[in-house]
């Protein structure tokens, strides 16, 4: 189970990532492996949430 928390928590990152108009590296590194920097650079950088239509 532990395998599929950590698989979740990095479709997490990267979807937050897409949704910001970030890159997947971006989305990996900053966001997965380095949160609460990656957040901040998210939360009070110039990015802007934007709406994703997935199909």
């Amino acid at each position: 189970m532990p395998v599929i928390s950590w698989l979740f928590a990095i479709f997490v990152a990267v979807r937050i990532g897409d949704a910001f108009g970030q890159n997947g590296v971006f989305s990996f590194f900053l966001l997965f492996l380095l949160s609460p920097i990656g957040f901040f650079i998210v939360g009070w950088g110039p990015a802007r949430h934007r709406a994703i239509e997935y199909d």
